[in-house]
């Protein structure tokens, strides 16, 4: 019994391989059995459809990665604020302020020289004081003022040539080898020229001499190169006399004198001027050599001969008689170097001084300067001043400024209505106080802010005082 059983479980075992043999077989060569089974192109289907899930999800996996690092980095940036350095409040008050000048033409200035000339000369062995002078001892007095023949004093006469003898006091500095200039004043003066001659001979006893004339055209130079006294024994005044040689003196003075009020481009920077006055022409003389006679060989000269220098004749005891021959004299002499600059020319000393280049006043002031990229912020305290001659001409209490920055000189371009192409900042319609000027540097090449200022009336200015400066770096 139990043999028979081990049996029949030996054939269902068998039977169940066979079975389980035949579904494997059919699963691998059928095309199609039931929803179960899949072809060969629907797997590849499937298995590419995978493909590009897992690329898909890769893919967004890269991107949140990259998100979570530039996060993370962003987190990492320092913004860093530097302090930039100006130095503007260094320089004089009249060297900060801008100034709007509409005058179209320039203060006359000139080359000649206002004169003050004297002669007085005497001849024929004539003392010149005491009893002799009283008895009118034998002489010849020739005076440039005629009337006045007892009078033994220097008798001036001046030549005024009005406003072409003003002149701009000048002061000078080198740069590069090559010469600039800059008022050392903001106003002009008159150069005036002194020169005497006096001559005299001593007398060796009172003599009843009567003196001889001959000679009606006279002419003295003086060579001196600085104000002196000078002897010169020359024959020149031999026809007026029998004897020995005359002592002649000569001297020869300068002075400055008339100064005419301020004039704003002579004494600040300028914010805006006529083109015509830029390029016009003013005459000076280094102040610091006012007193050489440094113009090489050229000389200056006064003459008279229009009947006002007259000879007189002194006969021994008796009034002076006037010679009927008038004396023509002209007096030479050297004279202050005139130097030629034009109002765009003219050079902000002090800035100059301090950038080791020459800065003119129409180049605007450097507030400061960076070769950093970043956010520039400038303050700046604006204040309206009066630029007028008088200095009490100009109401300030409407005036408003156009405020400009590039970066670079200005030169002779001033800010108008309109922006400058190149300009880094602009505003029209800027009053006194303190003012904030905001820039975006997007490069690292050095760059010098300079700014320039129009005040709205004429002859008003605009002082600048430097409040602070920085530029924030994000590294």
């Amino acid at each position: 019994m139990g043999k028979s059983i081990r049996i029949l479980k030996k054939l269902i075992s068998l039977f169940i391989i066979f079975t389980l043999s035949i579904n494997v077989c059919a699963a691998t060569v059928s095309d199609n059995d039931g929803s179960a089974f899949i072809t060969k192109a629907e797997f590849d289907s499937l298995k590419n459809s995978f493909q590009s899930q897992i690329d898909q999800y890769n893919t967004s996996i890269d991107a949140k990665i990259d998100e979570a690092i530039s996060n993370y980095l962003t987190g990492l940036i320092i913004t860093t604020k530097y302090d930039l350095h100006s130095n503007i409040n260094d320089l004089k008050d009249n060297l900060r302020i801008f100034s709007r000048c509409n005058n179209a033409s320039a203060l006359t200035t000139g080359t000649t020289f206002r004169f003050n000339g004297a002669m007085w000369l005497v001849a024929a062995y004539s003392r010149l004081s005491g009893t002799q002078k009283d008895l009118k001892q034998g002489m010849i007095r020739a005076s440039i003022k005629a009337s006045n023949p007892d009078n033994t004093r220097l008798t001036w006469r001046t030549k005024d040539n009005g406003e072409t003898d003003y002149k701009v006091m000048l002061e000078e500095k080198t740069y590069g080898g090559v010469k600039y200039y800059y008022p050392y004043y903001g106003y002009r003066l008159k150069i005036e020229h002194w020169m005497g001659v006096v001559s005299a001979v001593v007398a060796r006893n009172i003599a009843n001499v009567e003196p001889v004339n001959t000679k009606t055209s006279l002419e003295w130079t003086s060579d001196v190169t600085e104000p002196k006294t000078e002897l010169d024994s020359s024959s020149e005044w031999t026809d007026f006399y029998s004897g020995d040689k005359p002592i002649i003196v000569k001297s020869h003075t300068s002075n400055e004198y008339d100064a005419k009020m301020n004039h704003p481009p002579f004494k600040y920077l300028i914010g805006y001027a006529t083109p015509t006055l830029l390029d016009s022409n003013t005459y000076g003389v280094i102040y610091s050599n006012r007193d050489s006679y440094d113009d090489d060989t050229t000389y200056y000269s006064a003459t008279w001969d229009d009947g006002d220098v007259t000879t007189f004749k002194y006969a021994p005891d008796a009034a002076a008689t006037v010679v009927s021959d008038n004396l023509s004299t002209t007096l030479k002499y050297r004279v202050q170097k005139v130097y030629t600059v034009k109002y765009k020319d003219f050079i902000n000393e002090d800035l100059s001084d301090r950038m080791n280049e020459p800065i003119t006043r129409c180049d605007g002031l450097p507030i400061c300067k960076t070769s950093d990229k970043g956010k520039v912020t400038i303050k700046l305290d604006l204040e309206s001043v009066d630029c007028s001659p008088s200095g009490t001409a100009t109401d300030l209490s409407d005036v408003t400024y156009i405020v400009e920055i590039k970066g670079s000189k200005w030169g002779t371009v001033s800010p108008t209505s309109t922006k400058q192409p190149d300009s880094l900042y602009y505003k029209n319609n800027v009053t006194e106080g303190e003012l904030e000027i905001k820039i975006n540097k997007d490069n690292n090449t050095e760059t010098t802010y300079w700014l320039k200022i129009v005040p709205s009336k004429h002859q008003s200015g605009t002082k600048v005082t430097f409040k602070e400066a920085s530029i924030e770096i994000e590294r």
